[in-house]
């Protein structure tokens, strides 16, 4: 637009100094540095058409380089006419002007120039008549006022072409072009030609899901899309050109307080719609000058929808979570409650063995106050309570996954010494990984009391049995070497069993109290399992043959685990059980030793099975097989000897090994004993 108003200005500039003067050779120069601005001026309206009616963006720059072809070859033409004469040929005063004007005789390429000149201006027009169809509303009679603001040039151009005789000569391009001007200041000023162009409207806003009206700087319609239509229930034609205070405030009942300020969002319930999003912007150009507004218009009915509901479902979900932590917090008084009402004392821990809750009972048995353990390292607690270094400290540090449990010489605060016997249990969380211990105490001085009581009692007793028995084994012995009777021989054959038998029951009684005390499983050291069952057949190998049966080991795993444990206690319990087996299984029977490896929960266990072809065990008695002092059926009728004590002694080494020990038996078809055991 630029260019084509400088073009226009060279061109009236020199075609009114032309006029002025009167000296011919200087008008024919004047005449020559016209065609500047004569020929660039409609290449420039081309150029100003295609951009306002946004023809341009599909031509490349490269292809608008031909159009200056003859306006290029015609300036040449003009300056060096005199040459050639292919402009004009000749040139005459006209008489009526009294020498002012100047009649050029025109030459073939002036007749090239005027159709070139009016095809161009034939395409001008025609873009804005097509933009004038294609736009609506406003646009269009922008679109009317560019073409009417087009006819001056367009008949001052006639005119000089085909004037009468008075005025041939005088070219009325300028006053043409004035007028033009005149109606494109009203078009700038009333209907804001430039300020607001048809920007790719089409695409952009006719295609938009979202509803679009545009006001102007005094609140009127300017255009409206079909989706702000449609949503708003308006008509376009009706609408364009209404206050929108008016139409949005009184006709849809939006409410015209969002109009007040040039931006702005909010949310509005339309009858009839729903609740619809909207976004004012401010158009302008800089420097504050606001010449329109663009309403965005959402419905976003179901958004709120979903919204509201969310907000619901946050509500019903606040409530359950109130409700949850109201349960936990009244389940953890409950355990807080159940904690500090127990008698036992209760510590808890960490997975780093720090000391996170005592109960009260804690406090009362050890003297230890809450504050002064919570934070503190439980072996630090431990070692700070034991009475001396004998004192049976469990290793905290060793116990890991396992439950330890014993008995600790314990040391109160004040210097008190008592028994307590203590367990460790590990806890784990949700997925099975081990997040600390819970150890419970209790004091069991009296007890320890009357169990070293018993002890040393049936110590006492023992020792006391053991000199005369050992002084009956003597004198049987000696009347052994009498010449006897055959009656008194065979009395003293029984005498001598019975003392054999008092002898093994004395040394299971010592025996049973030794186990009880705890300290006589000591040795711990990790043992391999295939060792243990080569001890067993080496012990028993020479009696089984003697009792013709077989003592069958199976192919041992390569895979096995060791075991932590006293091998010769452990040895101990299973020759108890081989023993049994040995003395039940009649001749030409079977016992077979066998070792396996199971997973359960999380923790590997080595299980060694016992089975033999003896006659079973009743089921009345399977309950009942490692009481201390039982003797099944067939023990009892004296057909086989036995003080009742052999499996209780096994189950005893084996429950010191944190394992356990069970029997399967069909009466008939033998029994299997199972021994389980934790692996290193």
């Amino acid at each position: 637009m630029s260019f084509l108003l400088l073009a226009v200005a060279e061109w009236s500039l020199f075609l009114g100094v032309e006029y002025a003067i009167r000296s011919v050779p200087a008008k024919v120069l004047l005449a020559r540095i016209e065609y500047v601005g004569i020929m660039s001026s409609p290449v420039f309206l081309l150029i100003f058409t295609l951009e306002l009616t946004r023809q341009r963006k599909g031509i490349r720059r490269g292809y608008l380089i031909p159009l200056w072809i003859i306006p290029a070859i015609t300036v040449g033409l003009a300056l060096t006419n005199q040459h050639h004469h292919l402009l004009w040929t000749d040139f005459t005063p006209n008489p009526a002007s009294n020498g002012n004007l100047l009649i050029y005789s025109r030459g073939a390429w002036f007749w090239v120039v005027v159709i070139y000149v009016y095809l161009v201006l034939c395409a001008s027009t025609a873009l804005l008549i097509r933009g004038a169809l294609r736009f609506r509303h406003l646009y269009r009679r922008q679109f009317v006022a560019l073409l009417v603001s087009m006819a001056p040039p367009w008949a001052a151009n006639a005119v000089y072409l085909v004037g009468p005789e008075p005025i041939q000569g005088l070219d009325l391009a300028p006053l043409g072009f004035a007028l033009s001007g005149l109606l494109l200041v009203w078009s700038f000023r009333r209907l804001q030609l430039i300020n607001l162009l048809p920007v790719a409207r089409d695409i952009v806003i006719e295609e938009m899901r979202e509803g679009v009206i545009v006001l102007d700087g005094w609140n009127r319609i300017l255009d409206v899309n079909p989706a702000a239509q449609e949503l708003l229930g308006l008509d376009a034609e009706s609408t364009v050109g209404r206050d929108a205070e008016t139409v949005l405030g009184e006709e849809v009942g939006a409410g015209a307080r969002l109009l007040e300020s040039a931006d702005g969002e909010a949310e509005v319930f339309v009858d009839g719609v729903g609740y619809v999003e909207w976004r004012i912007s401010s158009l302008g150009e800089g420097d504050d000058a606001i010449s329109g507004r663009l309403v965005i218009l959402r419905d976003v009915t179901e958004r709120r929808a979903a919204q509201d509901e969310l907000r619901r479902l946050n509500e019903t979900l606040e409530r359950q979570v109130e409700a949850r932590t109201a349960r936990i917090r009244a389940e953890k008084e409950r355990n807080d409650a159940v904690l500090r009402s127990v008698g036992d004392a209760i510590l808890m821990t960490d997975g780093g063995s720090q000391i996170r809750y005592v109960n009260t009972a804690f406090s009362t048995l050890t003297g230890f106050g809450r504050d002064e353990v919570i934070g503190r390292s439980v072996t630090d607690l431990l070692e700070r309570m034991s009475s001396d270094e004998r004192a049976g400290r469990p290793p905290v540090d060793s116990i890991g996954e396992n439950v330890w449990q014993g008995v600790m010489r314990a040391q109160r605060k004040d210097g008190l010494v008592f028994d307590a016997a203590m367990t460790f249990a590990p806890v784990r969380d949700s997925d099975g990984r081990l997040e600390g211990h819970v150890c419970t105490i209790r004091d069991v001085t009296q007890r320890e009391r009357l169990v070293r009581a018993r002890d040393q009692f049936i110590e006492n007793v023992s020792h006391q049995f053991r000199t005369p028995v050992a002084s009956l084994q003597l004198y049987a012995h000696l009347m052994e070497q009498e010449a006897l009777s055959e009656r008194v021989t065979g009395y003293l054959t029984t005498m001598r069993e019975e003392i054999n038998w008092l002898n093994v029951l004395i040394e299971d009684v010592m025996e049973m109290t030794a186990l009880d005390t705890g300290k006589s499983v000591s040795d711990w050291q990790p043992t391999p399992l295939p060792r243990l069952l080569d001890c067993i057949e080496e012990r028993f190998a020479d009696r089984f043959e003697a009792a013709d049966l077989d003592l069958e080991i199976p192919a041992i795993p390569d895979d096995l685990p060791l075991v932590r444990c006293d091998e010769a206690r452990l040895a101990q319990a299973l020759s108890e059980i081989v023993e049994n087996a040995l003395i039940f299984t009649p001749a030409g029977g079977h016992v077979t030793l066998d070792v396996e490896t199971v997973v359960e929960d999380g923790h590997k266990e080595a299980i060694i099975s016992i089975s033999d072809t003896g006659p079973g065990i009743p089921l009345t008695e399977q309950d009942r097989v490692f009481d201390r002092f039982f003797r099944g059926s067939v023990v009892a009728s004296g057909q086989v000897p036995g003080t009742g004590l052999g499996l209780s002694v096994a189950e005893a080494i084996v429950e010191a090994h944190g394992g356990r020990i069970a029997v399967e038996s069909d009466p008939g078809e033998g029994s299997t004993f199972a021994v389980r055991l934790p692996a290193s």
